[in-house]
C-alpha cells in the first residue's frame, strides 16, 4: 500500500471497480484501485494490518478519477475557522424552529425560557435540509463544505447541497469568545443503543469533521477563580444556570481540552464534576483519576464534587432538583478518587489498564496509519465498544478529525464479533490473569468470584495518580 499515494472514494468518485462510495481507494495518477469488496480480475490480493483484505485492480483502460476531488476526512479536509464557523452556524439556527417538546424538555431540565432563547437551542428536523443547505450556500459560498454538518449527495435529479446529522434538539457548542464553532443534537431516536448525543460532521461523507470542542456557556468569562468541569455541552449550559460556578462541558470524556480552557479563563481552582456512576464505570473513573493527575500536575487546586447517585446522575439532573453537591478538598479529593478507581476496577474493562491511553500517542507519532497496524489497540477499542458503547462513541468522536471514522468501523467489526466470546471468560475481578483465560468452567468461575469478595485490586494507574495528585498538592 505504501507504493502508492492514495485518496478515498466518495459520492461524487465512487470506486470503478464495485461501484460504492466509502471504504475503497484510488491511487492519486488514476492507475489503481484497491478495492475492499470485489476480487475477480484483481492484479494483486492482500490483507492490511488489521486483517482486512484489499484487491488491486489496473484502471489503464477505465477513465480515470476527476481531479478536483472534494475535501476528504482528516488532514486534507480543513475545517473553516471559527469566525465562519460562527457565521453559519448562526444563520442556520436562525432558520430553525424550536419544537414545544423540546422546549419542555429544556423546562425540566430548570432552564427559562428567557435562557433557552438566549442559548440559541433548536429542533433540526428531517424535512427541508436541501433547502437551507442551498439558502445558506447562496450568502456564504462554496465554504460551506468545510463547515461540518454540509454535504454533497447524488439524488434523482443530480447532485444536490444537503445537512447531514440525525433530527433532534440542537445544542450549540462555543469556544471562549462566546462563537458557535459546533453543533450537537440530542438525538429523538436514541433507543436501539444509539448514542444519545452526535455532533453534526461531513467526515464520513468526504468532509471535515468537528473535533471534540470544549463548551464554553454564555456567561462564563475570563477571570474566574473557579471553574466546574463537567462531561457534556447541554450538562454544562444547566450547571452554569442553575449554579453560581463558571461551568465548562467536556466533549463525552474528552476533558483535557476543557481544562485548558480554564486554565485559559483564569481558573485557579478547578471542581470537577464527573457523573456520579464513576464507581462503576472504569472509563469515567479512569477519566477522573487522569484529570486530577493532570490538573496538580499544572498546579491547580483540584476540587470534588460528590452526591448519592439513587438522587441524580449528572451534576444537571442534581441542580435541577433543587439539591447541592457534596464539594470535596484537599486530602479528602485523593481519598475518594482512590475509592472511584478501587471500586471501578471490580468491573474493568478486558483491555490492559494503559492500552487505550496510548491512542493519542500512536496518532501523534504515525497517524491514522500507525493506528491502523495496531493490532493490540485495535482490538482494545473493539472492546470497548462491545463493553462500553458511550465511551467508545466518544473516543471515536473525538479522534475523527485524524482517523476515517468509516475505515476504523469496518477495521474494527471482525474484531468486535470477537469481543463478546473473549469478554465473558475474562471479566474477573481477581487481578490475575491467568485465571480470567482458563477459568471455563463453572467451578473456576466460582472461585473467581469467591476470591474477588476479598481480593482488593488496585492498578499501577491508581499508584502513580496518586503520586501525581500527592506532588500537586504539595
Amino acid at each position: 500500500m505504501s507504493k502508492y499515494q492514495w485518496a478515498r472514494v466518495s459520492v461524487e468518485t465512487p470506486c470503478p471497480i464495485c461501484k460504492h462510495p466509502d471504504w475503497c481507494r484510488v491511487s492519486a495518477d488514476g492507475t489503481v484501485a484497491m478495492c475492499r469488496r470485489i476480487e475477480d480480475s484483481c492484479f494483486r490480493s492482500k490483507e492490511d494490518q488489521a486483517g482486512s483484505p484489499y484487491y488491486l485492480h489496473h484502471l489503464t483502460d477505465r477513465p480515470r478519477p476527476k481531479a478536483d476531488l472534494p475535501p476528504r476526512p482528516g488532514p486534507e479536509a480543513k475545517r473553516a475557522d471559527a469566525e465562519t464557523l460562527h457565521a453559519v452556524y448562526s444563520d442556520l439556527l436562525a432558520r430553525l424552529p424550536l419544537a414545544t417538546s423540546h422546549r419542555e424538555a429544556l423546562q425540566r431540565r430548570g432552564l427559562t425560557d428567557v435562557e433557552i432563547d438566549q442559548r440559541s437551542y433548536r429542533t433540526l428536523g428531517v424535512q427541508g435540509r436541501a433547502r437551507l443547505a442551498r439558502d445558506l450556500r447562496q450568502r456564504f459560498g462554496d465554504k460551506l463544505l468545510r463547515v461540518p454538518g454540509f454535504v454533497v449527495r447524488d439524488g434523482k435529479s443530480g447532485r444536490y447541497l444537503t445537512l447531514r446529522g440525525p433530527a433532534g434538539l440542537v445544542v450549540p457548542c462555543r469556544d471562549q469568545a462566546a462563537r458557535i464553532v459546533a453543533l450537537l443534537v440530542r438525538r429523538d431516536d436514541a433507543s436501539h443503543g444509539r448514542g444519545k448525543y452526535l455532533y453534526l460532521s461531513s467526515a464520513g461523507a468526504g468532509g471535515p469533521g468537528p473535533g471534540a470542542p470544549p463548551h464554553v456557556p454564555l456567561g462564563v468569562t475570563a477571570g474566574c477563580r473557579t471553574g466546574r468541569l463537567t462531561e457534556g455541552a447541554l450538562k454544562a449550559d444547566v450547571a452554569a444556570a442553575l449554579s453560581d460556578v463558571p461551568t465548562v462541558g467536556a466533549a463525552g470524556l474528552a476533558w483535557r481540552p476543557a481544562l485548558d480552557v480554564l486554565v485559559a479563563l483564569g481558573c485557579g481552582t478547578v471542581r470537577l464534576s464527573f457523573d456520579a456512576d464513576a464507581p462503576d464505570n472504569a472509563h469515567v473513573a479512569r477519566a477522573l483519576a487522569d484529570c486530577c493527575a493532570d490538573a496538580g500536575a499544572r498546579g491547580l487546586t483540584i476540587e470534588l464534587e460528590r452526591w448519592d447517585p439513587a438522587v441524580a446522575k449528572g451534576i444537571d439532573d442534581l441542580l435541577a432538583a433543587g439539591k447541592a453537591p457534596e464539594v470535596l478538598q484537599g486530602d479528602a479529593v485523593l481519598q475518594a478518587v482512590r475509592e472511584i478507581q478501587a471500586s471501578a476496577s471490580a468491573e474493568a474493562e478486558p483491555a490492559p489498564p494503559d492500552e487505550l491511553a496510548r491512542l493519542q500517542d500512536v496518532l501523534n507519532a504515525g497517524g491514522a496509519e500507525a493506528l491502523f497496524r495496531d493490532k493490540s489497540l485495535l482490538q482494545a477499542l473493539a472492546d470497548l465498544a462491545v463493553s462500553d458503547p458511550a465511551a467508545f462513541a466518544a473516543v471515536r468522536a473525538s479522534i475523527r478529525e485524524r482517523v476515517c471514522v468509516r475505515d476504523l468501523d469496518k477495521a474494527l467489526r471482525p474484531l468486535r464479533r470477537k469481543a463478546p466470546s473473549v469478554m465473558a471468560q475474562i471479566r474477573r475481578p481477581t487481578p490475575s490473569w491467568t485465571v480470567a483465560f482458563i477459568g471455563t468452567s463453572r467451578r473456576r468461575k466460582a472461585r473467581s468470584r469467591s476470591r474477588s469478595a476479598t481480593s482488593p485490586r488496585a492498578s499501577s494507574r491508581t499508584w502513580f495518580t496518586m503520586m501525581a495528585l500527592s506532588r500537586g498538592a504539595a
